[in-house]
């Protein structure tokens, strides 16, 4: 009998092929699932804030710090680290004020003063004219018949000669502002009414607190902006932290630091007694604006150094965020004298410095 010739079916066969490839791809199907939530875990695991301000990482929430105020005066802050510039830290800049505020004055020198003619005061940078001395009472060279009350004028004739002077205000250490304040205010304290005095600029000459006619002085150093400011007084106000006592010139003007020398050694040998005020003298005196002595610093030298400190060292403080909210303006005389830690506290000199009631 002859075979017939087909295809030989197996049906069981084919059935366990087909739940084993179901069965792999089950397995494969779930398989690939775990991976994907686990990959997707991984992209999830940030906690949902509801603060939009802070910023979120995969390892930790962060809140952004406050970003520091940028200062125009850092630029001057940094010329101090400048070991090779010598003015590093100490430049200078002259407001550029109109001549009404000084020059102007001085061309009206006879009207500044009721009962004194002050132009020859005004004459020789400020100086006056020089000191008769046919009695050989002073030394020879340096005395001049000066005016207590022209010291704005031989301060700005000095700052003139200041040797770090700049005209880049961005680099300046403090501003110099060039207001004959004294001779304005002297035109207008007799016979003006309050808003004369108000319109022109001792210590209480400029701190006028009322609008009473009858009262002194005029606002200068109440006004927003000069509390802004440090105010170079003859006759300073402890309880104002805004003005600085500096000395009333005196008739002695050097020109080198030998006029200095032979001056202190005529006076130890007149009077031994008195050598610690005698060694002050330089600093109590304005040397001629027209020199400049090497070794001595005389009181402009002094002057300007205390107010450039001052400014660095608030300035620092403003950058490095420290404040003193605790400051008391009326108690601004004793924070000069604290040492380092100390607070402010009773002193010995409360009985003449308190104010009156």
């Amino acid at each position: 009998m002859e075979k017939k010739h087909g295809k030989i079916h197996h049906p069981r066969l084919c059935l366990l092929v087909a739940l084993s490839a179901f069965f792999w791809l089950c397995l494969l199907y779930f398989d690939f699932m775990a991976i994907g939530n686990g990959n997707a875990k991984s992209f999830n695991t940030l906690p949902v804030d509801s603060n939009p301000n802070r910023v979120i990482t995969n390892n930790a929430i962060h809140t952004p710090q406050q970003e520091k105020p940028m200062y125009t005066f850092v630029r001057a802050l940094r010329t101090a680290e400048n070991k090779s510039d010598p003015c590093g830290g100490r430049y200078i800049y002259v407001h550029a004020l109109s001549s009404r505020f000084n020059e102007d004055m001085l061309k009206e020198c006879s009207s500044l003063s009721l009962w004194t003619d002050m132009c020859k005061f005004t004459t020789n940078a400020g100086l006056g004219p020089p000191l008769g001395n046919a009695e050989r009472v002073f030394s020879r060279t340096g005395w001049y018949e000066t005016n207590q009350f022209a010291v704005d004028v031989i301060f700005t004739n000095q700052m003139k000669q200041y040797e770090c002077l700049t005209n880049d205000s961005s680099l300046a250490a403090a501003i110099f502002v060039p207001f004959y304040a004294g001779f304005d205010i002297a035109r207008y304290l007799w016979g003006h009414n309050i808003s004369t005095r108000d319109a022109s600029s001792l210590a209480l000459d400029f701190r006028r607190l009322s609008d009473r006619e009858s009262d002194w002085g005029n606002k200068l150093l109440l006004l927003p902006a000069a509390k802004n400011m440090s105010m170079l007084v003859v006759e300073s106000n402890p309880w104002n932290a805004n003005d600085y006592g500096i000395p009333y010139p005196t008739y002695f003007h050097p020109a080198k630091d030998e006029d200095v020398i032979v001056w202190q050694e005529r006076m130890r040998r007149l009077a031994p007694k008195y050598l610690a005020v005698i060694s002050l003298v330089p600093r109590l005196i304005y040397a001629d604006p027209r020199a400049k002595m090497k070794t001595f610093r005389d009181a402009f030298d002094v002057a300007v150094s205390a107010v450039v400190e001052k400014v660095a060292k608030l300035r620092k403080d403003m950058v490095e965020g420290r404040r003193d909210d605790g400051f008391v303006e009326e108690l601004g005389w004793k924070y000069d004298l604290l040492d380092e830690g100390e607070v402010i506290g009773p002193h010995e000199w409360d009985p003449y410095f308190s104010k009156p009631k």
